[in-house]
């Protein structure tokens, strides 16, 4: 059985994220570190020794990528690059001792280990012996161990005689105290470095000195980072804010300031830090819903996808409308992402990528709409009429007006609305033929009144000549339904104006009563203060 390199490798960025993060003791930590040796010695009694190459962008079986697709890896090869590590091997006898030595490399920084004359040495001088680096063999590792063994002995015995000369120093200046004779002040000690999260925050959103806000940014990240390893949350949102809102040129600082905000903010951001934000955004409650946008916007397309997982996934519509709004936010960088969850099987989950698509609008929608319309589910066909109402377009126009023919009253329905909304001058037609038609079912009637409402929403002169044959028709059946339809005319014709609009609702006036009579003088009352 071939061995899984993919999975080695991941389970090596879990114990790394573990050592870095975890005090030493800490049962998680344990498990990990146990686990991942576990692992190395299944592999080694199988199929032996594992070797990998290393550039920048990732590792390397011979010269073969292993786990490109899985997070943190390629961070993981940048952290090996960067300490010069190309190669790095585990040999089948490697220890627990072994692997936090190499694990605890990683943590330190490369200038650090670059001073010790490269990370083989400092594996060397931890008594690493499971893990070779860049090639070395055990025989060569072995014996720059024993080198190492001679240069700290001799070291020792240096140190143990500067010892002895500062003791017999210090009784000289045991005696000059004595004699009243002065003695050196002593070294302050630097303040900052028992500083707590919020202090060096505070500090952070007063500094304006590039060198010093650079060093309080790293301080706080990397605290932040530990807070959010052990998801404390709550206590890192703070810092995401102020990065958040330090990156932005409203901010009013310097450029090279922002651009460290935004460095910072976005190494805080990972798949577990998007969710809690999402939660807290989808929260009934929550006061922060315009901060917590702002710090997802800088997340990107991980931040898209699982905003969009969410969306698909709440119940609850105020939840659902707060998490729409700030995916809108993104604009047209969710474009594909949503145009890919189209083909869904999920009727509800297309519904809600249509209109999205209709809330980005433009004409680069269309073709994607226009296709939707084939879902067989009513519900995503209606979404799709009222994200074409959200795109002004002759063709938008079209598809609506030639939906009028569907059989399907609801299909309809929607159609007529849509139009109305686009304010369409070219679907006057349509819509006043459609308010003309016959009624012969209860239904139809609500239809026609709809279509009412469109030419007065429209607002078009060409839509009169409807509206006055509509007040003028004589019918002999359904005489209160024809009074309501009337008095809706005389509210369209009053929203579109002019002298034949005023003569038809005067002469309407004229001869009505009732409830058409008294729309009839408001109508007209209004016209008369415009």
């Amino acid at each position: 059985m071939p061995i899984d390199h993919s999975n080695i490798l991941i389970e090596l960025n879990k114990t790394v994220k573990a050592l870095n993060f975890y005090p030493k003791g800490h049962p998680v930590l344990k498990a990990q570190l146990e686990h991942f040796n576990s692992l190395l010695k299944q592999t080694a009694t199988e199929q032996g020794a594992i070797k990998w190459n290393v550039d920048q962008k990732g590792f390397y079986l011979e010269e073969k990528p292993i786990a490109t697709t899985q997070e943190g890896i390629a961070a993981l090869a940048k952290q090996f690059f960067l300490r010069r590590i190309r190669v790095v091997a585990f040999r089948p006898n490697t220890t627990i001792y072994d692997i936090i030595g190499f694990v605890s490399l990683l943590s330190m920084e490369p200038q650090d280990i670059l001073s010790e004359d490269g990370a083989e040495k400092v594996l060397a001088k931890k008594g690493v012996t499971g893990v070779l680096l860049n090639e070395m063999s055990y025989e060569e590792l072995k014996n720059l161990q024993e080198e190492m063994k001679e240069e700290e002995e001799e070291t020792e015995q240096i140190i143990m005689e500067e010892e002895q000369e500062e003791e017999q120093e210090g009784a000289v200046e045991e005696i000059k105290a004595g004699t009243g004779e002065e003695l050196p002040p002593k070294r302050e000690v630097l303040s900052g470095e028992e500083e707590t999260l919020e202090e060096l925050l505070e500090r952070l959103k007063k500094e304006t000195d590039t060198l010093r806000y650079n060093d309080l940014a790293v301080r706080i990240k990397e605290r932040a980072e530990v807070v959010i390893f052990e998801e404390h949350f709550d206590d890192a949102f703070p810092i995401l804010v102020v990065f958040s809102e330090h990156s932005l040129p409203a901010s009013g600082l310097p450029e090279e300031l922002r651009d460290t905000a935004s460095e910072k903010l976005k190494e805080l951001i990972s798949e577990e830090t998007i969710n809690y934000l999402i939660g807290r955004l989808a929260e009934r409650e929550e006061p922060e819903r315009q901060k917590i946008a702002g710090v997802l916007s800088y997340a990107g397309d991980e931040a898209v996808s699982l905003l969009l997982d969410a969306l698909v996934g709440e119940r609850e519509a105020y939840a659902r409308r707060r998490i729409y709004n700030t995916l809108v936010k993104f604009g047209e960088t969710i474009r594909a992402e949503v145009e890919k969850r189209l083909a869904d099987g999920r009727w509800y989950a297309v519904r809600q990528m249509v209109s999205l698509l209709g809330a980005l609008g433009g004409i680069e929608s269309l073709d994607t709409l226009e296709a939707a319309y084939t879902h067989p589910d009513i519900r995503v066909k209606k979404e799709v009429f009222k994200s074409l109402a959200r795109i002004p377009s002759k063709r938008s126009s079209k598809i609506l007006m030639e939906a009028l023919k569907d059989s399907n009253r609801s299909i309809q329905g929607q159609a007529i609305i849509s139009l109305g909304m686009l304010k369409d001058p070219d679907a006057v037609d349509a819509l006043g033929e459609f308010a003309l038609k016959r009624d012969t079912f209860s239904d139809y009637f609500e239809l026609r009144k709809e279509a009412v409402k469109a030419l007065g929403i429209i607002s078009d002169k060409n839509a009169v000549p409807y509206l006055t044959e509509l007040l003028f028709k004589k019918v002999w059946f359904g005489k209160k339904n024809h009074e309501e339809m009337r008095s809706l005319a005389v509210i369209a014709l009053g929203k579109i104006g002019g002298d034949e609009a005023l003569e038809a609702i005067e002469r309407t006036c004229e001869e009505s009563a009732g409830a058409l009579y008294s729309t009839c003088k408001k109508v007209l009352e209004g016209l008369k203060l415009r």
